[in-house]
């Protein structure tokens, strides 16, 4: 919730700069959990837990409205979501705190519920964000508070990267422009994995066997921005634009959205156009 607080702040600042027309001002009722652009038009996913039940929202900001109110199965209590690539379906994750259970779902938008249960995604038990680039799928997931991302692709939804930075951190940031972008404080550069960044420390002389290896030599004083390349697996470290995730595809249509007042399970969700 903060990390989405302080993105939108840094966006309304990024967008003072550019002339806007306030498109339409939608009221909710509920805590808002994630907003997404879809991947290829100006429509948009909003997930709201009212009353112990999810409803996902999808919004059009051409039209200036909701399109469509999804009420998911009462129960199911949704975590995070992500468009599919092709824009066709929603991806759910679920979390059961009394089972301790996660379970993860395919959402028709056209027939609006959900049509598939999915293999379960991410490394650990309990995912914490998602986001999708064509035929990519990256997960944030944790357990017992560690937390690691692992990367998917294709239908068959084929791992392809899992990180593993314990004891350090990792944060999804998500995709801008076709690049994956995530946050640690562990020398990512050096690889995504433990036995990568072995590797590369023998390499460098910096040590010269693992019973050597203090995993906390891996750690940083402060978090970093990373870009990760899906092709060869090579990390760099970057900045993730401002506002990227705030606009549509289009670059045509933004939205900014304000915090509970004073407690109250309410948020407003306002659609800008750019011009």
């Amino acid at each position: 919730m903060k990390k989405l607080l302080l993105i939108l702040i840094v966006c309304m600042g990024y967008l003072q700069g550019k002339s806007q027309d306030t498109v339409k001002t939608i009221h909710f009722d509920g805590y808002k959990t994630k907003v997404e652009w879809a991947n290829k038009s100006s429509r948009m996913a909003c997930l709201v837990h009212f009353n112990e039940n999810s409803i996902l929202y999808i919004i059009d900001a051409g039209r200036a409205g909701i399109m469509r109110e999804i009420r998911l199965p009462e129960g199911l209590y949704v975590t995070t979501f992500t468009w599919t690539g092709d824009d066709k379906g929603i991806i759910l994750t679920s979390w059961n705190q009394e089972e301790m259970e996660a379970g993860s779902f395919y959402l028709n938008v056209a027939k609006g519920g959900i049509t598939d249960t999915l293999p379960h995604l991410g490394a650990y038990y309990q995912v914490d964000d998602m986001d999708g680039f064509e035929d990519y799928l990256v997960v944030a997931s944790s357990g017992e508070g560690h937390p690691d991302i692992t990367v998917y692709r294709g239908e068959d939804y084929k791992e392809i990267v899992q990180t593993e930075v314990y004891p350090g951190g990792i944060n999804l940031d998500g995709f801008c422009k076709g690049k994956l972008y995530i946050t640690s404080d562990v020398r990512l550069e050096w690889g995504l994995t433990r036995e990568d960044r072995l590797a590369y420390m023998k390499k460098a002389g910096l040590v010269e066997n693992e019973e050597n290896v203090d995993l906390f030599e891996y750690l940083t004083e402060d978090w970093r921005v990373f870009t990760v390349d899906l092709k060869t697996n090579k990390v760099k470290e970057a900045s993730f634009p401002p506002g990227c995730d705030k606009y549509s595809v289009d670059g045509q249509y933004s939205f900014t959205s304000s915090i509970d007042d004073e407690g109250l399970l309410a948020f407003e969700l306002t659609l800008l156009k750019h011009r």
